[in-house]
C-alpha cells in the first residue's frame, strides 16, 4: 500500500508543479485578486467553449499548454488591467523581471482555474497524469465526493498548520511526511472507502491512483497551499 501512496503523492506533485513552479501564488493586493478572479473567469468561459469544440481530455500535453497560453493572451488583450499585471515586471522594467512576473501571474491564474473551474481542473490534472503516462482520472461521482471529502478535509487539517515547518524540510523529508499523512488518513477512512470504491481498492494500483488523485483535487479546493507542498517531488525521483 505504501508504494501505491508514494505514486499518488508523485502524481499530485506533477499536477501541483504544473501550476506552481517555485513562485508564490497568492495575489499581492485586493486589486490584483480582483484582476486574477476576472481573468480566471474569462479563461474558464473560453475553456468551456473550447471543450465543446474538442474535449480537453483529448489534448496532448503540448496542445493543452498552448491552449492555456493562447486563451491567457486573448483574455489579456480584452482586459487592460490584466495586461498591465502580466507585463508590469513587479515594478522593474527588465526583460527578465517582466518574464518572471508574467510566469508568476500565469501560475496564479492556473491555481484559480484549478479551484474554481471544473474544465480547468480536468485540464491541469490531465497535464500531471500525462507526465506519468497514466490515463486521466474519471470525474467524481456524488458518492465518491461524499466519501473522499472527509479524507481531504482531514489531510488539510493535518497539513495546513504545519505548512511553514514542512516547507523548511528537504524534498525527501517532505515526501516522507506526505506519504505518512496519506497513509494515516486513508487507513482511518478505509471502511467507507472500501464501500464506495470496492473491497480491493487498496490492492489495485490503477484504481488506487485514481482515488488518490481525486483526493488531491478535493484538497486543492479546500487547502491549495497544502497541495503546493507536493511540488518538485518528481524531480527528486529523477535525480
Amino acid at each position: 500500500m505504501k508504494i501505491f501512496i508514494l505514486r499518488i503523492v508523485l502524481l499530485i506533485s506533477l499536477c501541483s508543479t504544473t501550476l506552481t513552479g517555485h513562485a508564490q501564488t497568492a495575489p499581492d493586493s485586493l486589486a490584483e485578486q480582483k484582476t486574477i478572479r476576472l481573468a480566471g473567469a474569462d479563461i474558464c468561459r473560453q475553456l468551456e467553449v473550447e471543450d465543446k469544440k474538442k474535449p480537453l481530455s483529448k489534448l496532448s500535453k503540448d496542445e493543452a499548454q498552448q491552449l492555456f497560453v493562447r486563451l491567457t493572451m486573448i483574455s489579456a488583450a480584452n482586459n487592460p488591467d490584466f495586461m498591465t499585471l502580466l507585463t508590469s515586471g513587479g515594478g522593474e522594467g527588465t526583460r527578465d523581471a517582466i518574464k518572471a512576473r508574467g510566469e508568476e501571474i500565469g501560475r496564479q491564474i492556473a491555481m484559480w482555474l484549478l479551484v474554481n473551474c471544473p474544465v480547468g481542473q480536468q485540464l491541469f490534472i490531465r497535464l500531471g497524469a500525462e507526465q506519468l503516462n497514466q490515463p486521466q482520472p474519471v470525474p467524481l461521482r456524488p458518492e465518491e465526493e461524499k466519501a473522499l471529502r472527509p479524507v481531504a478535509s482531514a489531510l488539510c487539517r493535518d497539513l495546513q498548520p504545519r505548512i511553514a515547518t514542512i516547507k523548511a524540510l528537504s524534498a525527501d523529508e517532505r515526501q516522507q511526511v506526505m506519504v505518512q499523512a496519506f497513509e494515516k488518513h486513508l487507513k482511518t477512512h478505509a471502511t467507507q472507502l472500501k464501500k464506495v470504491f470496492g473491497a480491493d481498492i487498496f490492492e489495485n494500483q490503477d484504481r488506487m491512483r485514481d482515488m488518490g488523485t481525486k483526493v488531491g483535487l478535493q484538497m486543492a479546493l479546500e487547502c491549495p497551499e497544502a497541495v503546493m507542498l507536493f511540488s518538485d517531488f518528481n524531480k527528486t525521483t529523477q535525480e
